[in-house]
Protein backbone atom coordinates (compact mmCIF):
# COMPACT_ATOMS: atom_id res chain seq x y z
CA UNK A 1 0.00 0.00 0.00
CA UNK A 2 1.11 3.78 -0.79
CA UNK A 3 1.98 5.82 2.37
CA UNK A 4 -1.37 8.03 2.99
CA UNK A 5 -0.58 11.38 4.96
CA UNK A 6 -3.29 13.06 7.09
CA UNK A 7 -2.69 16.42 9.99
CA UNK A 8 -4.02 16.81 13.23
CA UNK A 9 -6.64 19.43 13.97
CA UNK A 10 -6.11 22.35 16.58
CA UNK A 11 -8.22 19.96 18.89
CA UNK A 12 -6.36 16.56 18.21
CA UNK A 13 -8.66 15.26 15.49
CA UNK A 14 -7.01 12.87 13.23
CA UNK A 15 -8.83 12.10 9.93
CA UNK A 16 -7.82 8.42 8.45
CA UNK A 17 -7.56 8.48 5.09
CA UNK A 18 -10.31 6.15 2.65
CA UNK A 19 -7.87 4.10 1.33
CA UNK A 20 -6.53 3.46 5.42
CA UNK A 21 -9.64 2.85 6.45
CA UNK A 22 -10.72 0.31 3.62
CA UNK A 23 -7.48 -1.40 4.15
CA UNK A 24 -7.83 -1.82 7.60
CA UNK A 25 -11.63 -2.34 7.39
CA UNK A 26 -12.09 0.28 9.61
CA UNK A 27 -16.12 1.22 9.62
CA UNK A 28 -17.66 4.24 11.00
CA UNK A 29 -18.01 4.73 14.47
CA UNK A 30 -15.91 1.73 15.20
CA UNK A 31 -13.95 1.67 18.60
CA UNK A 32 -10.17 1.94 17.90
CA UNK A 33 -7.46 1.28 20.36
CA UNK A 34 -4.43 3.63 20.34
CA UNK A 35 -0.95 3.12 21.54
CA UNK A 36 2.47 4.43 21.47
CA UNK A 37 6.25 3.04 21.07
CA UNK A 38 9.39 3.88 19.98
CA UNK A 39 8.51 3.18 16.96
CA UNK A 40 5.70 5.32 16.95
CA UNK A 41 1.17 5.71 16.86
CA UNK A 42 -0.52 2.49 16.41
CA UNK A 43 -3.96 2.10 15.69
CA UNK A 44 -6.17 -0.91 15.82
CA UNK A 45 -10.08 -1.89 16.03
CA UNK A 46 -10.54 -3.46 19.28
CA UNK A 47 -11.47 -6.42 17.40
CA UNK A 48 -8.17 -6.65 16.24
CA UNK A 49 -6.72 -5.93 19.19
CA UNK A 50 -8.41 -8.75 21.05
CA UNK A 51 -7.66 -11.08 18.34
CA UNK A 52 -4.09 -10.25 18.85
CA UNK A 53 -3.93 -10.51 22.62
CA UNK A 54 -5.77 -13.55 23.10
CA UNK A 55 -2.73 -14.82 20.48
CA UNK A 56 -0.42 -14.06 23.16
CA UNK A 57 -2.27 -15.48 25.67
CA UNK A 58 -2.44 -18.89 23.83
CA UNK A 59 1.07 -19.16 23.64
CA UNK A 60 1.21 -18.80 27.46
CA UNK A 61 -1.61 -21.58 27.94
CA UNK A 62 -0.60 -23.34 24.83
CA UNK A 63 -4.25 -23.90 24.37
CA UNK A 64 -5.73 -25.69 27.27
CA UNK A 65 -8.97 -24.92 27.83
CA UNK A 66 -11.12 -24.29 30.94
CA UNK A 67 -8.08 -21.98 32.23
CA UNK A 68 -10.72 -18.74 31.98
CA UNK A 69 -13.35 -20.92 33.76
CA UNK A 70 -11.13 -22.48 36.48
CA UNK A 71 -9.89 -19.03 37.20
CA UNK A 72 -13.82 -17.91 37.35
CA UNK A 73 -14.70 -20.97 39.78
CA UNK A 74 -11.97 -19.75 42.06
CA UNK A 75 -13.44 -16.08 41.70
CA UNK A 76 -16.78 -17.47 43.14
CA UNK A 77 -15.82 -19.47 45.85
CA UNK A 78 -13.73 -16.39 47.04
CA UNK A 79 -17.02 -14.44 46.62
CA UNK A 80 -19.16 -17.53 48.88
CA UNK A 81 -16.44 -17.47 51.41
CA UNK A 82 -16.71 -14.02 51.49
CA UNK A 83 -20.47 -13.58 51.98
CA UNK A 84 -20.65 -16.28 54.81
CA UNK A 85 -17.82 -14.16 56.37
CA UNK A 86 -20.34 -11.53 56.27
CA UNK A 87 -23.19 -13.29 57.33
CA UNK A 88 -21.42 -14.59 60.60
CA UNK A 89 -20.44 -11.01 61.05
CA UNK A 90 -24.02 -9.67 61.04
CA UNK A 91 -25.19 -12.38 63.11
CA UNK A 92 -23.31 -11.20 65.66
Amino acid sequence: MEHETTSMSENGRIVLPAAIRRAADVRPKEVLTVRVDDEGIHIQTRCRAIRQAQAVVRKFTKGQPGLVQEFLSGRREEAASDSLLRSSIDQR
